[in-house]
């Protein structure tokens, strides 16, 4: 991304014998359970094992798929959504926290290979939830949690999933997502935290004659009365804040393709304003055949969709569905002057690199956001300088290390890899001056202290040695030291810690 008590006498014996007398609800892959009266709730008590978390999920459950089914109407407020939660343990539990914003969950339904058996809600201070489980979920019996919920649909903010008007029509309201940092929550009851990086396969049910857009290729699209559903392919692994969607009336502008393998790459707008997308679809193949070039692989997602947002905000990295502001992706005919064309190409070199730093190998916790955010901020630049040499666009190094010197002469100066201890400390951790312009710089410093040809190959072995997976300062650091040698790796780690 681009910066610009309660208690109630129950104990957990009691919850599980009353789970444990409840009859058998159906498979959670089949159509989901009816229900008859709202879910029980349990109130949290001072038993351990019912008590929420404070900041990160405890470390024993894990996802390791998701199926979400979501029902999106932009002309509605609010939501619907049926999650199943393929569930892991690294030790025996019979409850499983997560996280949920703003969600009103109906029901739950746990399985292990046969009859799915309702699962009981425990009542939490958002943004947690947690589900006592029917029965033991450990390393040898994994399982299927199924969640079926509502959820709303924001109007002001780019959170969560937020809807937009267009035009003054009722059919030219539009729905999107964002999620980074902490508003996949607001769409799913989920492990909202970057470490969990998984696979997602999603279905989104819109209204007749709107379209639906994900991550990953659609593969079927089935009229259902007034709503047609779209279902999308299985995605790579991602952590939740890169899921992401679209929803509503949309125009699409084919543009190609991108990268070695030909991959397809599209501009999706609002209706009737495809032709402000020239100049985009004109330079977006330059720019991922510039990052294919210095990472030495090809692009890693098996599409290219530029989806056009309202708000500068909701620019984001997502693989496959890049987000990239209006403001910055529709130029109308005639309005392409340079300070147009160096924004675009700029801000989607960033985004675009985060395909490598984020998304093809994505920090483990927010604490290194420089590792996302430093290596787009220093590759936006030296990607927009090969796209158009004519720009001078390295140059603004310089601006942006006058910018990381002023913010570091403060008192207040952080360093570029700060502790995570509250929600607040996440969204701190998105500082222009110090994550973005002081990590870029010194990225830039170091690299050309080892010379730039001992970096690239830094960079390409720490991602090969990554792939699709996450890691940490300590994981790129071994990296420098592998190539570059242990005293440029001490060097670097000083700028960090």
């Amino acid at each position: 991304m681009k910066t610009t008590s309660l208690s109630l006498s129950f104990s957990l014996a009691c919850v599980a014998l009353s789970v444990s007398c409840a009859g058998a609800a159906s498979d959670p892959a089949g159509p989901a359970p009816a229900l008859t009266a709202a879910p029980p709730v349990v109130a949290a008590t001072t038993s351990p094992s019912l008590d929420p978390p404070e900041l990160r999920l405890p470390d024993v459950a894990f996802p390791t798929r998701y199926e979400a089914e979501l029902t999106l109407d932009p002309a509605k407020d609010s939501f619907g959504g049926v999650l199943s939660i393929h569930l892991g343990a690294r030790r025996a539990t019979r409850i499983v926290w997560l996280h949920a914003e703003d969600l009103t969950i109906k029901g739950a339904t746990f399985s292990q290979g046969g009859a799915a058996l309702p699962a009981t809600v425990v009542a939490s201070a958002a943004p947690f939830v947690g589900i006592v489980l029917p029965a033991e979920l450990s390393p040898d019996s994994p399982g299927v949690l199924r969640i079926d919920y509502e959820g709303k649909i924001d109007g002001e903010r780019s959170q969560g999933i937020y809807g937009v008007s267009e035009g003054k029509g009722a059919d030219d309201r539009y729905v999107y997502s964002m999620f980074e940092p902490l508003d996949a929550r607001r769409a799913f009851p989920c492990f909202d935290e970057p470490g969990y990086k998984v696979p997602w396969k999603l279905a989104i049910r819109v209204r007749k004659g709107h379209k639906a857009f994900s991550n990953a290729e659609v593969v079927s699209e089935v009229d259902e009365g007034a709503m047609t559903k779209f279902s999308f392919a299985e995605t790579p692994p991602l952590p939740s804040y890169l899921v992401a969607f679209m929803a509503g009336p949309f125009d699409t502008v084919d543009a190609g393709t991108v990268g070695q393998e030909k991959r397809r790459l599209r501009f999706i707008v609002p209706r009737g304003r495809g032709a402000e997308t020239r100049y985009a679809a004109q330079v977006t193949p330059a720019i991922v055949a510039r990052l294919e070039a210095y990472f030495g692989m090809p692009y890693p997602y098996s599409k290219l969709d530029v989806a056009v947002v309202p708000h500068d905000d909701g620019t984001m990295e997502h693989p496959g569905i890049v987000a990239m502001a209006q403001e910055l992706t529709l130029i109308a005919p005639g309005e392409e002057g340079l300070s147009r064309r160096r924004a675009y190409t700029d801000i989607a070199a960033h985004e675009l690199a985060h395909y490598w730093f984020g998304d093809y190998v994505t920090m483990k916790w927010w604490d290194d956001t420089w590792l996302n955010e430093s290596f787009a901020q220093w590759m936006d630049a030296k990607i927009t300088d090969a796209v158009e040499p004519s720009w001078k666009f390295g140059r603004v190094g310089l601006d942006r290390a006058a910018s990381a010197m002023q913010a570091d002469s403060l008192a207040s100066a952080k360093r570029m890899r700060q502790p995570v201890q509250s929600p607040a400390d996440i969204l701190d951790a998105f500082d222009g001056a110090l994550t973005y312009d002081k990590g870029a710089s010194v990225i830039t410093m170091i690299e050309h202290a080892v010379t730039p040809a001992v970096w690239q190959k830094t960079v390409r072995g720490y991602l090969h040695e990554h792939a699709w997976k996450t890691a940490a300062s300590d994981d790129f650091t071994s990296a420098v030291a592998a190539v570059a040698g242990a005293d440029a790796a001490a060097a670097f780690s000083s700028f960090l810690d």
